[in-house]
């Protein structure tokens, strides 16, 4: 059982637990009121004991569930720190506590202030979280001060707060969410720290006034269109810490004339830099590894490099084959197309490919309607989706004999290929690889594979109806000494053009 001894005008007053609300709610004014609400929430929170002198003021009302200070809405952690949920006022100009009734606030909540008409916010010390979309919508807030203690910036943080024109992150916040500086159109310049480790997916998509953007060395990642549309960028550094570059990062950058990217960075994805119609000054490090289809497209650097040569290669990497004709042999040096290569090039005959490339991007000779002839090398393991789809004029290709897989809709399309022989290598055939014409329906009357029995070939074949043949193993020679000789004999192997003997003394 718990007593609260609580002096009301001077008078003593006893009572039992939560009993005290209902004798008092009927019979005082709004200042009990205030005070047994106080005591409820203290009840709920910290159980039954006394209240110490000070503990209840009239400018708190606890509940169970919120509080409110001020103009603002909260809630009390178990660690005894504050989380501010909501900003009820009407200033423009707001200073969030630091402190509520001895308590320190370390976060403010989810859309705090978002749809509210303030002009300038200071957070204090002491905040390490800012929620989800706590100012988007914002549309006439021009400044807002962070605190070094900050950590966190969450999704949507200052989306739409068009009159933005500054803000400075500060050195130990880790993470900038998805969408956090979206649309804010006035913002000019921005410094992100080296704590930050990752830029979330279109942070900064559409600050269209937006000329300086530092990346500091940290940063290990850049997401999905996060400059994407900052029409004003002029030049953009980033450092080596930066592994991966995601698809649309800077894509319609239109005024980007530069892009320096330092050793480290590995991969640059699909569309990257698309449309940037003024970056002529590209400077790529041999650590990439990897460039997607169309990371360059439309790019001054791109249309430049096409007029010294057609195949556009970086760091044996080839990009471009879009404008080449005819017959092309690509360079020993590279050892891995970029996808879409060759993508819809219409006056590609024949191309010859060197035994330094492992792979066929996706895509590469995707629509590559007038190529009849390819040579690929025994080095190739992998044939990725799409890689020859709709080249509608091949008539044969050999798969080497070190492939494993022929990914989905590799060969689809090619109306005039009437055969395929798969080797025993490959293990993996994805879905409508081989034998299926360009309106999606299989050949099964004018197509046949050859294959080994039990093998990724067979089962594709048999699973989609098509003619096959099974072919033999090597033949199982058998001997017999003679009198200085030996006689040798063989099984039948079908399609043998001939058989070669070979001979040898002392082992």
């Amino acid at each position: 059982m718990c007593i609260f001894n609580i002096p009301i005008n001077g008078i003593q007053w006893k009572t039992l637990g939560a009993g005290v609300m209902h004798l008092l709610m009927k019979g005082y004014d709004n200042m009990i009121k205030k005070v047994m609400a106080s005591v409820m929430a203290v009840t709920m929170v910290f159980g039954c004991a006394a209240l110490p002198a000070g503990v209840l003021s009239e400018q708190s009302v606890i509940s169970a569930s919120a509080a409110t200070y001020g103009d603002f809405t909260y809630t009390l952690n178990k660690n005894g720190t504050v989380e501010i949920t909501k900003y009820n006022g009407s200033d423009t100009v707001v200073e969030i506590p630091s402190e509520i009734d001895g308590h320190k606030v370390t976060k403010l909540g989810d859309d705090i202030f978002c749809f509210k008409k303030v002009t300038d916010v200071t957070i204090p010390e002491g905040v390490t979280t800012l929620g989800n979309s706590a100012f988007s919508q914002c549309t006439l807030l021009e400044s807002v001060t962070l605190p070094d203690s900050l950590t966190s910036i969450g999704r949507d943080a200052f989306n739409y707060c068009w009159a933005l024109k500054s803000v400075t992150i500060p050195d130990g916040v880790t993470s900038i969410g998805p969408a956090t500086f979206e649309r804010c159109s006035e913002l000019k310049s921005i410094t992100i720290p080296g704590s930050v480790k990752s830029i979330g997916k279109s942070a900064f998509l559409n600050c269209s006034a937006l000329e300086s953007a530092e990346i500091q060395n940290g940063v290990t990642s850049i997401g999905e269109s996060a400059f994407e549309k900052c029409t004003a960028l002029k030049s953009i550094t980033i450092p080596g810490s930066v592994k991966t570059i995601s698809q649309f990062a800077f894509r319609d950058c239109k005024a980007l004339g530069s892009a320096e990217m330092q050793e480290g960075v590995t991969s640059i994805g699909k569309s990257a830099f698309l449309r940037c119609t003024s970056l002529a000054d590209i400077s790529i490090p041999e650590s990439v590894t990897t460039i997607s289809e169309y990371a360059f497209e439309n790019t001054a650097w791109l249309d430049n490099m096409r007029e010294v040569d057609p195949l556009v290669v970086v760091n044996s990497i080839l990009i471009d084959g879009k404008t080449a004709t005819g017959t092309v042999t690509i360079p020993d040096s590279v050892t891995s197309l970029s996808y879409t290569a060759f993508y819809e090039n219409h006056s590609l005959e024949a191309v010859h490919i060197p035994e330094s490339v492992v792979s066929i991007a996706k895509w590469a000779f995707y629509g590559c309607d007038n190529l009849r002839e390819v040579d690929l090398p025994d080095s190739l393991t992998m044939i990725e989706p799409a890689a020859f789809c709709k080249c509608t004029a091949l008539k044969s290709i050999v798969i080497p004999k070190n492939v494993t897989t022929i990914d989905e809709s590799a060969f689809f399309g090619c109306d005039s290929l009437k055969s395929v022989t798969v080797p025993k290598s490959v293990t993996t055939i994805g879905m409508k690889a081989l034998g299926y014409d360009k309106y999606g329906n299989t050949m099964s009357k004018d197509f046949k594979i050859y294959c080994y029995q039990n093998t990724a070939g067979e089962r594709y074949a048999r699973n989609n109806n098509f003619a096959h043949e099974v072919l033999d193993e090597l033949p199982k020679v058998i001997f017999k000494k003679g009198n200085n000789s030996v006689k040798l004999s063989w099984n039948k192997i079908n399609r043998a053009e001939k058989y070669g003997i070979a001979g040898w003394v002392d082992n």
